[in-house]
Order: C-alpha cells, then sequence, then structure tokens
C-alpha cells in the first residue's frame, strides 16, 4: 500500500503495516487504518465499515454525496449511486448529525437520531452557528488535507495552530497544562506519558508537551 500525498502534515494512525504487506488498507474511523486480506473482504464484506467511492463535499449548507456504492448485508446487494445527490441543510441547532440512506424511499436524510426503518449510515457532520464545519467521509484524504490552511495560530512557548477542518495543535512547557484552546474531541495524539486527558487538559509532568486533534 502506498499513499502519494505533497503535505507532510498527514496525521492519520497507520496500524503496523511490516506484517500486512499482502492485505488491503481500509479505515476504521476517519483517522484510522487498518488492514484485511482479499478473502477477508469477500467473505465479510458486510463487516467493513466502508463506503466505497461515496464521499461528502459542501457547498454553502449544502451536502454534496458523491456517486459510489455500499454492500448491503441483508439484501446481499450492491447499493449503487450513478450520479451526486444532495440535502439542502438550514435552521439546526448546534450539532452532530447523521447522515442516512433509507432504503424504503431511497433517499437521504440528515439527523440527530438514528431512524426507526431501515437504514444505512452514510457519514456525519457537524453543525455550529448556521454553518457546517467538519463533515465525514469528507474528499479523498490526500484532497482533504491540501486544501486545509490555519485559520488562526498562536505562536511561543506555549501556543497553538488551528486549521481550516478544525484539527488543532497545541504545545507548552509546563506541567499538568491546561490546553490554550479547547478541543472537540479527546485529542487522538498526545506527549507520551499523559494521563487523564480531557477536551481542555491533560496530567503530565513538568516539560515540553504537545496535544492535537479535533
Amino acid at each position: 500500500m502506498s499513499i502519494k500525498v505533497d503535505n507532510n502534515r498527514l496525521e492519520v494512525l497507520l496500524n503496523e503495516y511490516n506484517n500486512h504487506a499482502n492485505e488491503l488498507a481500509y479505515f476504521l474511523s476517519p483517522t484510522e487504518i487498518s488492514y484485511k486480506n482479499n478473502e477477508e473482504i469477500i467473505n465479510n464484506v458486510s463487516n467493513l465499515n466502508v463506503l466505497v467511492g461515496l464521499e461528502l463535499s459542501t457547498y454553502l449548507n449544502i451536502i454534496i454525496i458523491s456517486n459510489g456504492y455500499f454492500y448491503d448485508s441483508e439484501l446481499n446487494k450492491i447499493i449503487n449511486f450513478e450520479k451526486p445527490n444532495s440535502i439542502k441543510i438550514e435552521n439546526l441547532e448546534n450539532g452532530k448529525y447523521g447522515i442516512y440512506y433509507i432504503f424504503s424511499n431511497e433517499s437521504f436524510i440528515y439527523s440527530l437520531n438514528e431512524p426507526e426503518e431501515k437504514y444505512r449510515k452514510i457519514g456525519e457532520f457537524e453543525y455550529k452557528d448556521s454553518n457546517i464545519i467538519k463533515i465525514y467521509p469528507k474528499q479523498d484524504l490526500a484532497t482533504s488535507y491540501e486544501n486545509r490552511f490555519i485559520i488562526a495560530e498562536q505562536l511561543g512557548t506555549t501556543g497553538y495552530r488551528i486549521y481550516s477542518d478544525g484539527w488543532k495543535e497545541q504545545w507548552g512547557v509546563s506541567a499538568n497544562p491546561t490546553f490554550p484552546v479547547a478541543f472537540d474531541e479527546i485529542p487522538l495524539i498526545v506527549t507520551n506519558g499523559a494521563t487523564n486527558i480531557t477536551l481542555t487538559n491533560m496530567t503530565i509532568a513538568d516539560g515540553y508537551w504537545y496535544a492535537c486533534g479535533y
């Protein structure tokens, strides 16, 4: 497997690859890659959290679902989308919304809660102050990282850098730091030895520290 990216800031957790040289990579989550061999892919395709070719993007407050397909185990059938679909988002409360494909009427919806009828979750987005601020799965991996840009930063001994997709890098020199900017989710990457990690602080001995995540 190879990933070609011209940006040196590709923060993706790659599980140990040396023992998986003949296997296929797939995403466990937006930031973690794992592996299965070809036979597992064929025999257990319904267990993979994979939306093949389906990617989400936004224009203003419209979510665009690209063409692609996924496998449904109950129907033993590939559900194929030959053209992009769109959902207009308006007048929502702040929160994280799931995007679902509804089988009964072959349509897409968004909701804070799981639908009661048969559905397949396609992705999710976060809505805040009348704007979509995060969405997943988002474009292809390389494009997503290449297109991000810094929207705020504070440089110095203690500081932070915030990117357009919500990713935050924070650092400092102190024991048990309070992060300069609160995270939206528990940081994905922290200094070795850190414990009691929350959205706003962590426990660690005096010295250089860093924390990265959304």
